[in-house]
């Protein structure tokens, strides 16, 4: 059985591929009464908030002890950690690149991380740019104007590697049947946000306008995912999360 910490849109999207049973747990004492084999970290204050003290309470102190009693019954933490731990000054970050967020949501990401890793037994999953027509994410905003047929501005020289909720569903599925354990960096490739919309663009019949910002670049390199045989392409991704394999 896996535990969600959440029911909410995001939890939904990602448990879709699960084959095992999934309850949602909102106390440390409810995770120990249920003794699930995994406990995935779903609910988390977003990077758009300003409070400070609700991010750090849900997003370290919550996670630690939610974490804490999945590890007295012998469960798999997984947590969902983002590309926003890092600065994106160099990009292609790997496991193993040094963490500098520019934000106090990454901030608070990498200290869910460090509370997860040092009670072991876990599985942390470093997303790229997470988007989906159902849930909240930096590409929300475009994509709602592509859809509504409004003037669509993306910046470009700013480089990520997109991962669809979809996708990220299928990923978490294999991992899990699998027992994987450690630190992954979940995207597909580097691409330039502006091309990147582009392609959404074409999917919605909307031309989206250039915005020349600061170059970052905020790229994964999955590498190490690749040697498990998992490995999803831009437009592959962009198929399975809007339903167009065809």
């Amino acid at each position: 059985m896996i535990a969600v910490t959440d029911e909410g849109p995001f939890s939904r999207a990602i448990t879709s591929d699960l084959e095992d049973e999934v309850r949602v747990v909102d106390t440390p004492w409810r995770v120990r009464e249920l003794n699930p084999d995994f406990l995935i970290h779903t609910y988390e204050v977003g990077y758009y908030s300003r409070n400070r003290a609700e991010i750090w309470n849900v997003n370290v102190w919550r996670v630690l002890n939610m974490a804490r009693a999945a590890n007295s019954v012998g469960a798999t933490n997984i947590f969902i950690s983002s590309f926003m731990i890092f600065d994106g000054n160099k990009g292609m970050y790997t496991e193993n690149s040094p963490p500098s967020p520019l934000n106090y949501y990454g901030v608070s990401k990498l200290a869910g991380e460090a509370a997860v890793a040092a009670l072991g037994n876990y599985l942390i999953l470093r997303l790229g740019l997470l988007y989906g027509s159902q849930i909240h994410s930096i590409l929300s905003g475009m994509l709602r104007n592509m859809t509504i047929g409004r003037r669509t501005l993306c910046p470009q020289g700013f480089y990520v590697s997109p991962i669809g909720v979809k996708s990220l569903s299928k990923i978490i599925s294999e991992l899990v049947k699998a027992r994987i354990k450690g630190i992954f960096n979940v995207a597909t490739q580097r691409i330039d946000l502006y091309e990147f919309c582009r392609k959404l663009g074409e999917l919605f019949g909307a031309e989206p306008s250039p915005v020349h910002v600061r170059k970052r670049d905020f790229s994964l390199d999955t590498w190490l995912l690749g040697t498990l045989g998992i490995k999803v392409s831009v437009n592959y991704d962009i198929k399975t999360t809007f339903g167009a394999d065809d």
